[in-house]
């Protein structure tokens, strides 16, 4: 029972970051969606150009959360940052890959494609942010 008891003692701390993780995301995305609207419906914008504008303004919120609560990171700004846009470009190619693959070559119909590319992609960018953008949360910062 020992090892159970041990997997479980170092998979909650994962739970709990993956649970402020969707909040964050969620919190983000919505955020982002506010802009979104607020440029294509009030001022009249583009709706390309104002996905990007949102997408560009919610990017640092979602990093700064992510760092601090998400993650708990002492990691330096620059590098993390840097590290994080990699990563967040790096979800979305993998997020339009996966559209692509479903709808264009697979004939899937794009609204099933896109559930399932945005849950690989969750669980990918959490993983590189835990592995790789924000590495070690310290000792104790759960």
């Amino acid at each position: 029972m020992t090892g159970a008891g041990t997997f479980f003692d170092r998979s909650l701390p994962e739970a709990r970051r993956f649970a402020r993780y969707l909040i964050v995301g969620a919190a983000a995305n919505l955020f982002g969606l506010a802009i979104y609207y607020l440029a294509t419906l009030a001022i009249g914008v583009e709706p390309k150009r104002a996905l990007t504008l949102a997408s560009a303004i919610a990017f640092i919120p979602a990093y700064a959360a992510n760092r601090a609560w998400t993650f708990r990171s002492d990691a330096g700004t620059a590098r993390s940052l840097l590290r994080y846009g990699t990563g967040y470009a790096a979800s979305f190619v993998l997020q339009v890959s996966i559209l692509h693959l479903g709808v264009d070559l697979l004939g899937q119909r794009h609204e099933w494609v896109v559930l399932f590319g945005l849950g690989v992609t969750t669980v990918f960018f959490f993983l590189l942010q835990r592995l790789w953008v924000f590495p070690a949360a310290p000792a104790g910062r759960v």
